[in-house]
């Protein structure tokens, strides 16, 4: 059995897929930012560096001191899962401002064997179909006839199919 990526104009009825695959994206890379914030020399070294002091100027327990490390990371993690779901938040409804959409929408049982076509404008499936892919074009500030392509995102069981 074989499944179908058909890539092709946006609808209107699509906008609330094609959000949650934005949201997807953005909130996809969250443990990626957590690790690199967390793991950044300065984190440490503060973290390091103020139970130190704690301990040796202030006279606190060293498993006070401990606990800082956690508590840094626990603020890293609130940070980085906040500022991407701010970031997921902002960049869905620009979808609704731009000169047009593209979609790849999967026809066919999840699972099968991919086959790939355009069809700009192909008409609405009947059987199981999912928008996997989205793109956006909107007007560039510069040259009136350039475009600026942004909010392009897949769903992540779609990344690296054949």
């Amino acid at each position: 059995m074989s499944c179908e990526i058909i890539i092709r104009a946006a609808r209107p009825e699509d906008r609330r897929q094609r959000a949650e695959l934005i949201e997807l994206g953005f909130l996809s890379h969250q443990w990626d930012a957590f690790i690199y914030f967390l793991f950044q020399e300065v984190t440490l070294e503060c973290a390091l560096l103020a139970g130190a002091v704690l301990f040796i100027f202030c006279g606190a327990a060293p498993a006070a001191c401990a606990l800082l490390l956690p508590a840094a990371a626990a603020v890293v993690a609130a940070a980085a899962a906040l500022t991407h779901r701010a970031l997921a938040q902002a960049h869905a409804p620009r979808i609704e401002h731009e000169l047009f959409g593209v979609v790849a929408e999967a026809r066919g049982p999840p699972g099968a064997t991919l086959r790939i076509r355009s069809a700009p404008h192909a008409a609405p499936h009947e059987g199981y179909s999912k928008v996997v892919g989205t793109g956006s074009v909107s007007r560039c500030r510069g040259a009136p006839a350039a475009g600026w392509l942004h909010e392009l995102a897949v769903h992540p069981q779609y990344v690296s199919a054949p």
